[in-house]
């Protein structure tokens, strides 16, 4: 990594503060900082969390849902886990689906410490209040919200390129329920709480109802137990999706899986797919 990776980091920092939903974050944007290594994670993160023992931070983002951003590197969300950064380079780091990736993981990570700020809690501290939310939920949405936000940043219609027909057949198998209380990673890699299923699962909510809607159910969040303790998510958020969806998880879970399906074989939805409107 760079200085142009840390001034692109600053301008997606700006724009999520200028175009994000949280004003409850609007304390903490001077307490951010862009790490380009792991001396300067060690020195920029001191006074939040003590790091010194973690050793060497990969991944490429670390603090998740503390608000204690960290890049370190960029090359897994380039290119994909495990990829070595010459390998990297020698395929164009990743593309255009790479840039993006990356782009839209500073802003995912960004969005994680404001859905901890929403529910009430110091997202500067170590915490695991994303751990109260539906798996699905807690990572689509943040994806979601960073393809608006660089939609508006980049003055262009809105695009999610994480919905693909190679990331809808990756995840075939890994519905809602199944990525609620723990991850599902397929056998040909990577994982589906985000990309390949959640993020199909929060676009059809945001497009139904809207973001601000939608957050809501972060807000809601805030007195549930973690899904540690859950059978299942359905039976803890039944009644507040409900309210909120105007759709039982069952259904909405079927719903999930139409447009997956639409996706995979490029047709197209029920008329009324996307209206905000009751149903089973």
């Amino acid at each position: 990594m760079g200085e142009d990776d840390r001034a692109m980091t600053r301008q997606l920092a700006e724009a999520f503060f200028k175009f994000g939903s949280f004003p409850q974050l609007a304390s903490y944007r001077n307490a951010i900082s862009v790490s380009l290594s792991d001396a300067e994670v060690i020195e920029t993160t001191a006074p939040w969390i003590d790091v010194s023992r973690w050793g060497s931070i990969a991944g490429g983002y670390t603090g998740t849902g503390t608000f204690a951003l960290v890049v370190q590197n960029y090359t897994s969300h380039r290119c994909g886990r495990g990829a070595s950064a010459a390998t990297c380079t020698a395929n164009g780091n990743g593309g255009s689906l790479g840039r993006y990736r990356v782009r839209v993981n500073v802003l995912h990570e960004f969005s994680h410490g404001g859905k901890v700020a929403l529910m009430g809690y110091d997202p500067t501290l170590v915490n695991s209040h994303l751990d109260r939310m539906p798996m699905w939920f807690a990572s689509g949405i943040s994806n979601v919200q960073g393809a608006m936000i660089l939609a508006a940043l980049d003055a262009v219609p809105y695009n999610n390129p994480n919905i693909n027909v190679s990331d809808a057949r990756r995840c075939m198998d890994a519905s809602i329920s199944k990525v609620s209380l723990q991850d599902v990673e397929p056998l040909g890699g990577g994982s589906c709480r985000g990309v390949g299923t959640g993020d199909f699962a929060n676009e059809v909510l945001v497009a139904r109802f809207g973001l601000d809607k939608v957050l809501e159910f972060v807000v809601g969040a805030r007195e549930r137990p973690t899904r540690s303790t859950w059978s299942d998510w359905s039976s803890t958020w039944s009644a507040l999706f409900e309210q909120l969806f105007m759709q039982s998880p069952a259904s909405f879970e079927q719903d999930v899986e139409t447009y997956r399906r639409a996706v995979l074989n490029g047709t197209d939805l029920p008329s009324d797919f996307l209206d905000a409107k009751k149903r089973p």
